[in-house]
């Protein structure tokens, strides 16, 4: 904490009275990286293109951006603070990083105004599970050793499953 104040010419007092102990600066510091790291994509939804291709091209982005040497340190000190069984990103912090993917929710919102993606299903649902099946299937084996990188069968498959799950074809009656 001494470190951090010095660089941020503040007070230790100054620092503890914004966060509120160490664990609050850290939650702080994973959010803002991962954040940055969302900075990187840019996608717009095109009405004349193939909806599946577009998610190709989502999973690629999201995927190069994650996969990136600092992204991968930001996954290996996270999932260490995890493992102390500390608090780490809860809930609430969890929904924040949801709702920061704003290109991914734009192009979500726009396919959804285009009838190609259900309205059915909520945009920060859709966002989940991009995320969700990033890590399973690419993130975490890349982050454990298991895979050097990501395969373009790992990148069809992704868009593949968000295609047939939430295209507006799959929406419940």
């Amino acid at each position: 904490m001494d470190s951090i104040a010095s660089k941020a010419s503040v007070s230790k007092r100054t620092l503890y009275k914004h966060f509120p102990s160490k664990r609050a600066l850290l939650d702080e510091i994973l959010l803002y990286l991962i954040g940055l790291s969302q900075q990187n994509i840019k996608l717009e939804y095109d009405s004349n293109l193939n909806l599946k291709d577009q998610w190709v091209d989502v999973v690629t982005q999201k995927v190069s951006s994650m996969l990136e040497p600092q992204h991968i340190k930001l996954g290996k000190i996270i999932l260490s603070e995890l493992l102390k069984n500390e608090s780490c990103i809860g809930h609430e912090e969890f929904e924040k990083v949801l709702r920061s993917e704003s290109s991914v929710l734009v192009f979500i919102k726009h396919a959804q105004e285009d009838h190609k993606i259900s309205k059915f299903h909520d945009k920060y649902h859709v966002v989940d599970m991009l995320q969700q099946l990033i890590n399973g299937i690419i993130f975490f084996p890349v982050l454990f050793g298991k895979k050097s990188e990501a395969s373009s069968q790992d990148i069809e498959f992704i868009a593949s499953c968000l295609c047939s799950h939430f295209s507006v074809e799959t929406s419940p009656n």
